[in-house]
C-alpha cells in the first residue's frame, strides 16, 4: 500500500506541473574548442579536417574520428544538467576506464578562486546511446560549464538538457593567448587518465585558461608531415611534440629533423617544447627497457642540439627525469599514466608552457 501511494503522489507532482521538462540543445550549436586545423569534416566532432584524410594512414585516420580534448562550453542557469550522447564505436580498452573512453565530463567555473572545478559525469553503461543527470537542484543561478567528449571514440552527438525555462547560452573563452597544440602518444591521447578532464591537455588548458588541441594518437604518434600540415595549418601560441614512445631509434633519427623543420619552416616564431620518451616503470628491472628508452632520448638530444647549432631557435627540451617522478606509482602498466602520473606531467609542463604564454 505505501508503495501505491508514492507512485500516485509523484503521478499527482508531475500532472501539477511540478516536475520539470527538460529542454535539450545539441552541442554544435554551443562553443565546441579543440579542433585541429580548418575546413570541413567528415563528423562534426572529427578531430582532423576530411582535407587530411587522403594522405593519412588509415589508423591514423580512426583514430582522428576520436573526439579527444574536444569540450563544449556553455552558461546555464539551469538547477539541473543532463546530458545524452551517441557513440560511434564500440571501445572497449582493457587500460583504460570507460569513463574516459566513452564518457563525458563536466567542470564547473568556481567565481570565487577562478578555478574550473569537477563537477561531474554520467557513466556511460551502454555501447551506443547513453543519458543521465549530471547536476541536480542547484540554485538557479548563472554559472560557466566545460563539457570534455569521450577521449577514446568517436561522437555521432551530444545533446544537454537544461529545464524548460533555464537560459542556455554559448560561452567563449576569454583568453589572450592563441592555442597550445599537443601532439603525441596514446599518453597525451588520454591514457590511462580516469576520467576525460584528468588528461594533461586538459589539466594544463585549465590551469592556463588557454584552448588546446589534443593530437594524441594511440600507438600512432610517428612524426608525419600531414599531422605537421594540420598544426602548422594552426595560429597557435606554442607546439608540444610528444612523439617518442611511438617512434623506433631508427624512426627518430629519419624523422625528428625533418618533423621540427617543417613546423620551424612555415611557422618559425611558434615556440617548440620537445619531450623525451618517458621511462618505462619497470625499467629498473628491465635493464633491456630502460638502454632502449636511454637510447631514444639521446639521439632525440642530439638532434635538438644540431637544430639549434644550425640557428633554429625558440626550441625547448624536457627530459625524462622531470616527467612523472621517481617512485614508480604514475603509471598503470610502467608506460600509461594514471591520474597521478597526468598530474606530475602536467607540473613538469607548466614551468616551461608558462614561461612561453607569459612572453606571448
Amino acid at each position: 500500500m505505501r508503495k501505491c501511494s508514492i507512485i500516485i503522489i509523484s503521478l499527482l507532482l508531475c500532472n501539477a506541473g511540478l516536475a520539470q521538462e527538460i529542454k535539450w540543445a545539441e552541442g554544435r550549436t554551443l562553443t565546441v574548442e579543440g579542433k585541429a586545423g580548418k575546413g570541413q569534416r567528415d563528423h562534426f566532432y572529427d578531430r582532423l579536417p576530411g582535407s587530411a584524410k587522403k594522405e593519412a594512414r588509415q589508423e591514423l585516420w580512426d583514430l582522428a574520428q576520436h573526439s579527444a580534448g574536444l569540450c563544449i562550453r556553455f552558461s546555464t542557469d539551469s538547477p539541473n544538467i543532463h546530458a545524452r550522447w551517441t557513440l560511434r564505436f564500440d571501445t572497449n580498452m582493457p587500460h583504460l576506464t570507460c569513463c574516459v573512453t566513452n564518457g563525458i565530463d563536466l567542470y564547473a567555473l568556481d567565481e570565487q578562486s577562478g578555478k574550473w572545478l569537477w563537477a561531474g559525469l554520467v557513466k556511460p553503461y551502454k555501447k551506443s546511446d547513453n543519458s543521465g543527470a549530471i547536476l541536480k537542484n542547484l540554485p538557479k543561478e548563472m554559472r560557466h560549464y566545460m563539457l570534455y567528449l569521450p577521449m577514446y571514440n568517436g561522437i555521432d552527438s551530444v545533446f544537454i538538457g537544461t529545464d524548460s525555462d533555464a537560459q542556455l547560452l554559448s560561452f567563449e573563452r576569454n583568453s589572450k593567448h592563441k592555442p597550445v597544440v599537443f601532439y603525441g602518444t596514446s599518453i597525451m591521447q588520454g591514457a590511462s587518465a580516469s576520467r576525460c578532464g584528468l588528461a594533461a591537455t586538459a589539466i594544463l588548458g585549465r590551469f592556463f585558461n588557454v584552448e588546446t588541441i589534443n593530437l594524441g594518437f594511440s600507438g600512432n604518434a610517428r612524426m608525419e608531415s600531414v599531422i605537421g600540415d594540420v598544426m602548422t595549418s594552426m595560429d597557435a601560441s606554442c607546439y608540444v611534440v610528444d612523439c617518442l614512445p611511438n617512434m623506433t631509434l631508427a624512426m627518430i633519427n629519419e624523422r625528428a629533423a625533418t618533423f621540427i623543420k617543417q613546423l620551424k619552416t612555415v611557422k618559425p616564431h611558434i615556440p617548440i617544447i620537445l619531450v623525451e620518451c618517458s621511462p618505462n616503470e619497470a625499467g629498473w628491472l628491465d635493464q633491456s627497457e630502460e638502454t632502449r628508452i636511454n637510447e631514444k632520448n639521446k639521439a632525440f638530444y642530439a638532434i635538438y642540439q644540431e637544430l639549434l647549432a644550425n640557428g633554429y631557435t625558440d626550441i625547448y627540451y624536457v627530459p625524462n627525469t622531470t616527467l612523472i617522478g621517481n617512485d614508480r606509482e604514475a603509471t598503470i602498466d610502467g608506460t600509461h599514466y594514471n591520474d597521478l602520473g597526468f598530474v606530475r606531467y602536467s607540473e613538469c609542463l607548466k614551468s616551461v608552457l608558462g614561461k612561453i604564454l607569459s612572453e606571448r
